[in-house]
């Protein structure tokens, strides 16, 4: 994702965000996320001080990206990764959107 000064970014939710809670399914009756902590925000990708990104370090960041989301979901395919519904790389709900501004 870019913002709108057109820096990159990823939508980045702690291993207790209520993000990652929905994604994971871990919820109380009525769709309320249990025990969130921390809050879902954006990471700035950042590049090597005093170096210009290139194709070939933007794809090496794609695969560890890619790497670290096949392990803590599970899955060991990219086509596995994008079939989880809700989508790891998609969902925002309203409830996340509020829990951004606790802390």
């Amino acid at each position: 994702c870019s913002d709108s000064e057109g820096k990159l970014f990823k939508p980045y939710g702690g291993e207790a965000s209520a993000r990652t809670k929905y994604l994971e399914n871990k919820v109380f009756p009525f769709d309320v996320p249990s025990f969130v902590e921390g809050e879902t925000s954006k990471a700035e990708l950042s590049y090597v001080k005093h170096a210009l990104p290139t194709l070939t370090y933007n794809l090496h960041l794609l695969n560890e990206d890619a790497i670290l989301a096949m392990v803590f979901r599970n899955v060991s395919s990219i086509t596995e990764l994008h079939a989880i519904d809700p989508s790891p790389l998609r969902r925002s709900t309203s409830y996340d959107i509020m829990q951004r501004n606790t802390h």
